[in-house]
Parts: C-alpha cells; structure tokens; sequence
C-alpha cells in the first residue's frame, strides 16, 4: 500500500505543469512587491531629506547663538553639526542671516523637496 505513494525510479523530478505553476506564482508574488518596495524606498529617502533639513537647521541655530550678526552658509553647517552622511542636496536661501534664510533639502532618489523657515517651520512640496 506504502508503495503506491512512491515514485517509480524513472519517474523522478517536477513535471512541466509543476514548474510552470511554481514559476507563475513567484511572478506573482514579484509583481506584488517589487511596487511596494519602491515606494518604501522613496517614502525612507524622504524621510532622511526631511531630517536632514531638520539637522542643517539645528547646526544653523547654533551658528547664530555663537554669532547672532553672521552669514550662515552650507559650508559652515558642517563646522556646526551638520553631517551630510546621506545623498542629500541643500540649499540655502535668502540672505543667510538670522531673521532671513530658508534651507531646502531633497534627496537625490527622493521625490519631495522639505524647506524650513528662520522659524523652524518645514513643509514639504
């Protein structure tokens, strides 16, 4: 009886009906996740331009507590904290001083540009 579950020796390996459905499920399954795998990574490069623009602001905050009358620019972000580890492109508006200056922040995979004002306010576009 135990026998009839066995396969004879020169009826070994997959049949073709048996790969071909093993490959149209795979091909389902990547056609499901490779989309949603795209979005989680342009949904994660966002977020880092978001906190990157979020650290130039903090480094400069702590330029002008050190010289309230001063020019920040984004090279002197780095001398105040700033740490660009990521592929982020930042740009400095205005006229650098204190109560006039934006910083624009998009990363380079990302699809959303984050700005934060001399207040400390970030949106997003």
């Amino acid at each position: 009886m135990i026998r009839r579950y066995y396969k004879k020796r020169s009826e070994r390996g997959f049949t073709i009906i048996e790969l071909l459905f093993i490959v149209l499920i795979l091909s389902l399954l990547a056609a499901i996740a490779i989309p949603q795998f795209v979005a989680y990574r342009t949904r994660a490069y966002n977020a880092a331009a978001n906190v990157g623009v979020k650290s130039a602001y903090q480094a400069s905050q702590a330029f002008f507590s050190v010289s309230p009358g001063g020019m920040v620019s984004v090279a002197l972000l780095s001398v105040y904290g700033y740490n660009a580890n990521v592929p982020i492109i930042l740009t400095l508006g205005g006229t650098g001083h204190i109560t006039n200056f934006t910083l624009q922040a998009v990363h380079s995979g990302g699809s959303s540009t984050f700005t934060v004002d001399e207040r400390g306010d970030v949106t997003r576009s």
